[in-house]
């Protein structure tokens, strides 16, 4: 099993006081904190994937031909969407 040492002042002080505080040893704070960031982050993802939905929803589909919609352009379709010669 490896270790990790800390080596900032800041954060052992922060670690050995909640310890007190709470009564919970040094390693299963830090786990708690780790996975409570985890967490975090995947509900970031989770509601930063569902903006871009919501985008897609309302400002580029509410924007385009119904009869495009869940069709898939050829190249030759796409390039004169795009202005290319």
């Amino acid at each position: 099993m490896k270790q990790v040492s800390i080596k900032n002042d800041h954060a052992l002080e922060l670690l050995t006081k909640l310890s007190h505080l709470t009564g919970k040893g040094k390693t299963e704070l830090v786990i708690e904190a780790l996975e409570h960031y985890e967490h975090q982050l995947e509900r970031q993802q989770r509601d930063d994937l569902e903006q871009l939905i919501t985008f897609v929803e309302e400002e580029i589909h509410a924007n385009m031909d119904p009869n495009l919609l869940g069709k898939t352009s050829t190249k030759e379709e796409l390039e004169e969407m795009l202005g290319m010669p």
